[in-house]
């Protein structure tokens, strides 16, 4: 939900849909040979999510999200995540964006980075912390549990795995509208070796992607249009059939539509900029990432001045205008009387 939510705001109100869970039951796995946590095969999980979307029409794209590792081949050790930018379909996985996840590998403590050294530091709290992290990851947790996140990370560290899941939605999602990595400016679609860049990347876009991405969710607003009018030419195939014929065509047409009542319409709202940090700022600031939320809201601040300080000058420039006028009429009326007498 908090991912749905943030994705709405940050892709100019596009609907936002959390489909069924993919059953794991149905997806090839492994244990990884070196540090012992399940993985899911990419591959095999595309497979479902293409079905998936060639389903739902109206979808311009779907990802998968998991919390389980992934692995694309048997030769790789691991993988963030798959995505097709031709089919507007992609999979990653949250699981090594978890604090503390190296400690399953034997690379890092338990706390991430916190000092093993701390005297705060609690042994058998670590134990038990590894413990629930591997339930975790080898996807042990049911999505029941509302408070698994509690259970492994303290709320430091779950402000950390927020900020980075969001950030690589976004920036996945990015990718599938088309955007490509940013050389430009300090940007969420900034591109990022490993998870140090990953956390320096801001969690905003540059002028020039923001833009970028506005104009390519238009597009797939039109594309969908498109779409629809192709459906329509297709139902009036039925014309010139016997009267029951067209009823029972028309009963069918009925039941397609409330078949498709779940698919939800493309629709992107005008591009506005202001109400957009606001937004974002409001949403950020609900899950404590306040860095970002202040960043947002002194965008929103500073847009703000600016439109106000325009309509001032507009204002000014119409008044000036319409004084002129009343001028020039009075002129006028002088030159008549003048002439008169």
């Amino acid at each position: 939900d908090i991912l749905a939510e943030f994705t709405k705001v940050y892709f100019f109100g596009l609907n936002v849909s959390i489909l069924e869970p993919i059953p794991i039951d149905g997806v090839k796995s492994r244990y990884n040979s070196s540090s012992k946590n399940k993985q899911l095969k990419t591959g095999s999980i595309e497979s479902h999510i293409k079905k998936i979307k060639k389903s739902h029409q109206n979808l311009c794209c779907l990802m998968g999200i998991s919390i389980i590792d992934l692995y694309p081949d048997e030769s790789w050790n691991f993988v963030f995540g798959e995505a097709s930018i031709q089919q507007s379909v992609g999979v990653f996985s949250f699981a090594r964006y978890l604090p503390g996840f190296d400690a399953i590998t034997g690379w890092g403590n338990i706390f991430g980075d916190q000092d093993l050294e701390d005297e705060d530091y609690d042994p058998m709290e670590g134990l038990n912390k590894l413990e629930n992290l591997k339930k975790m990851i080898n996807g042990e947790v049911t999505t029941d549990d509302k408070n698994w996140l509690n259970n492994v990370l303290n709320d430091k560290e779950q402000h950390i795995f927020i900020r980075r899941c969001v950030g690589v939605l976004l920036h996945e999602i990015g990718h599938l509208f088309g955007l490509e990595h940013c050389p430009y400016f300090e940007c969420l679609m900034n591109g990022a070796n490993h998870l140090v860049e990953g956390d320096a990347a801001p969690l905003w876009l540059c002028p020039i992607c923001l833009h970028k991405l506005y104009f390519a969710t238009r597009l797939m607003e039109k594309n969908q249009g498109k779409i629809k009018q192709r459906k329509g030419k297709g139902k009036n195939r039925n014309k010139g059939k016997g009267k029951g014929d067209k009823n029972k065509n028309d009963n069918d047409e009925e039941k397609k539509q409330e078949n498709d009542a779940d698919d939800k319409e493309i629709k992107v709202e005008f591009l506005d900029i202001l109400t957009r940090y606001q937004r974002l700022s409001a949403l950020y600031r609900k899950y404590g990432l306040i860095e970002e939320a202040n960043w947002c809201q002194n965008r929103a601040t500073f847009l703000f001045d600016s439109c106000t300080i325009k309509k001032k000058e507009d204002e000014d420039e119409m008044m000036n205008d319409d004084n002129k006028e009343v001028d020039t009429e009075n002129n006028g009326n002088d030159v008549q009387m003048t002439e008169d007498k």
